[in-house]
């Protein structure tokens, strides 16, 4: 299944927001609870995508959050409550 033209210029509007899945289908990324950015999905190294979740934001908010609120609030958060 190949990419069409409508789908091309909807990539290249919404980017930020979209990723071609595994069946090559265009999927919304979803929306990280802490900052509001978009949740980049996990790929193996071939490219294949694996997780398109998230990390769970507990203890800092209630949902899902990126790769950068986990590390950056959420994992620290969490090192704090241990101590």
């Amino acid at each position: 299944m190949a990419l069409t033209n409508k789908d091309r210029r909807y990539l290249q509007r919404g980017v930020k927001w979209c990723y071609i899945g595994n069946d090559l289908t265009i999927c919304k990324k979803k929306t990280c609870c802490i900052c509001k950015g978009p949740i980049e999905p996990q790929r193996t190294p071939d490219g294949a995508v694996f997780w398109a979740d998230g990390h769970n934001a507990d203890p800092i908010a209630e949902g899902s959050c990126c790769d950068i609120c986990n590390a950056e609030q959420v994992i620290p958060a969490r090192m704090e409550a241990i101590e």
